[in-house]
């Protein structure tokens, strides 16, 4: 219904370039492997700084590096570690983060033409006294009254305005993320330490960063977890972080938290722990259902 050529042509060939750029970004976000490549070394390669520094992983039997994080939904450590999207059903690391950047943006950009074309309607609705003449000359709209079309961009805007503003409040904190060096589960864990009083890390507003806290999305539990949850010798995950932000994931302790010498892992990895008999003691990577 814009009255326009030019502007038909603009905005169907704005809304195609974003819907290509959204498949293509998605494609890539899921297709890619964001495995720590560190998992595929072999022990011998390793430096002996490296052993000392870096975090082990007791699941993969490997050292990783030192922003990995071991994601038990994909059960594999991933590099750079932001989260486990269960949209794109596969983790969000250094490798396909861009990829999954311009995946969210594209939306937003998509949702954000759908609405500028909604209002647009909505002022030549009101504004141009031809617009009932032109409604009934499209092919697409003919025989459609003027209250239903009415009716049809209403409900438009409902389902639509939720979810641009959703979408955009998820492109400002990965923003705000790339410009502070962080990942969501950094930024998530040093939220937690603010929150406790023990540390002075400064995150946003909470009108800002609510999504990556909310319960929205979060998958039920399997009958197993309710099971497993009966045995009171094992942690739960923390109340606040949906299955979006949360993904049951390992991660390393910091050093004055917890060491452990390698020799202690000598009988449950055999052949992995030889190299590490006899060094200094080292940061484990905790099971994945542990607060941090």
């Amino acid at each position: 219904m814009i009255e326009t050529v030019l502007g038909q042509v603009l905005v169907t060939s704005c809304f195609l370039i974003s819907v290509g750029f959204l498949v293509v970004s998605t494609f890539l976000a899921t297709k890619c492997n964001p495995m720590d490549p560190f998992v595929l070394r072999d022990e011998a390669e390793f430096k002996d700084e490296e052993l000392e520094e870096l975090p082990y992983c007791g699941l993969c039997a490997t050292t990783v590096q030192a922003r990995s994080k071991h994601c038990r939904a994909c059960n594999k450590c991933v590099a750079s570690f932001d989260h486990h999207c269960m949209w794109l059903n596969n983790c969000i690391g250094g490798d396909n983060y861009r990829a999954f950047f311009v995946s969210i943006s594209s939306v937003a950009v998509m949702i954000g033409i759908v609405l500028g074309t909604i209002l647009y309607q909505f002022i030549d609705f009101f504004a141009n006294e031809t617009f009932e003449s032109r409604l009934q000359a499209s092919p697409v709209h003919a025989g459609l009254s003027m209250e239903a079309f009415l009716a049809m961009l209403i409900a438009m805007s409902f389902v639509n305005v939720p979810l641009w503003f959703l979408d955009m409040q998820l492109v400002f904190l990965h923003v705000y993320l790339m410009h502070q060096n962080l990942t969501t589960y950094e930024y998530i864990m040093n939220r937690r330490q603010q929150d406790e009083g023990s540390s002075k890390f400064r995150g946003l507003p909470r009108c800002m960063d609510w999504i990556v806290f909310s319960r929205c999305g979060q998958r039920r539990p399997k009958k197993k977890d309710k099971i497993e949850k009966i045995d009171e010798t094992k942690p739960s995950p923390p109340d606040a972080l949906s299955s979006e932000t949360w993904p049951l994931l390992c991660h390393d302790t910091p050093n004055h938290h917890r060491h452990r010498h390698r020799h202690h892992h000598h009988h449950h990895h055999g052949h992995h722990s030889h190299h590490r008999r006899h060094r200094h003691p080292r940061h484990y990577l905790n099971d994945g259902m542990h607060k941090p």
